[in-house]
């Protein structure tokens, strides 16, 4: 227990190491989406404003034994629809990483959640998207003219020539945007709040301009990016998710 010897404790600051903060939960509970090791951290307030050295602590979440996990029962392919949310798990989403030896794994493990939270929001496959984020970032390690701290990732506005596309003050903000330009393209009219210039800055108008009412993953090929052949990446690592 924390204690405070010219005064009282006003706040503890919680960080659980995945993306989540609670404050003035003096022994909190919390639920981790996926396994792994997290490390938590704690601070204090007092009622003076003083802040505490920050103290640590590492915690391993396995997964649960004989979990069962979504399966997807056919190859996702150029013709599969990205319209529909598709159950898939974090840990499902994250073992591509980890399959990969990826050095970005907590990273990963961080944002996994998040895709799911808004590609049910969005009516969007999570899985799909997922791989597409894999794909523009390679693996979050930004090799090309976006930079991690842009929280972009989906390759936002970068259009080549050392151009870096758009930046976002969030993660989560990146992902909405990622799901909001992809609705632009996938849907006749705004399905969300999130469907304006406010969240996409490359949102013109209601509709994209070449929406034609295709579903399809293959429908991005020379829209979102050029050439027929830019979704063959993202459809190796959707299958991944699922052990194909």
């Amino acid at each position: 227990f924390s204690s405070d010897e010219d005064g009282s404790i006003a706040e503890y600051i919680w960080d659980f190491g995945d993306g989540t903060s609670l404050t003035n939960g003096k022994m909190p509970t919390h639920a981790y989406s996926s396994a792994g090791n997290y490390t938590v951290k704690l601070t204090v307030k007092d009622d003076k404003g003083a802040i505490s050295a920050e103290s640590t602590a590492s915690v391993t979440v396995n997964a649960a034994e004989g979990q069962q996990y979504p399966v997807n029962s056919s190859i996702i392919t150029n013709s599969t629809s990205f319209v529909g949310y598709h159950e898939v798990t974090a840990d499902q989403l994250v073992s591509v990483f980890i399959k990969r030896g990826s050095p970005r794994v907590d990273w990963a493990r961080r944002l996994a959640p998040v895709y799911i939270q808004y590609g049910k929001l969005f009516n969007l496959r999570a899985d799909i998207a997922w791989a597409q984020m894999i794909h523009e970032t390679g693996f979050l390690e930004y090799t090309g003219d976006v930079k991690p701290n842009q929280n972009n990732f989906c390759g936002l506005g970068a259009t080549g020539g050392g151009v870096p596309g758009n930046s976002f003050a969030t993660e989560e903000l990146g992902v909405i945007a990622h799901y909001a330009h992809l609705a632009w393209y996938y849907f006749a009219n705004h399905v969300n709040e999130y469907c304006n210039s406010k969240y996409d800055p490359r949102h013109f108008g209601s509709t994209h301009s070449k929406y034609t009412g295709d579903t399809t993953v293959g429908f991005l090929n020379g829209r979102w990016a050029p050439g027929a052949t830019y979704t063959d990446k993202i459809l190796q690592f959707a299958n991944q998710i699922y052990g194909y």
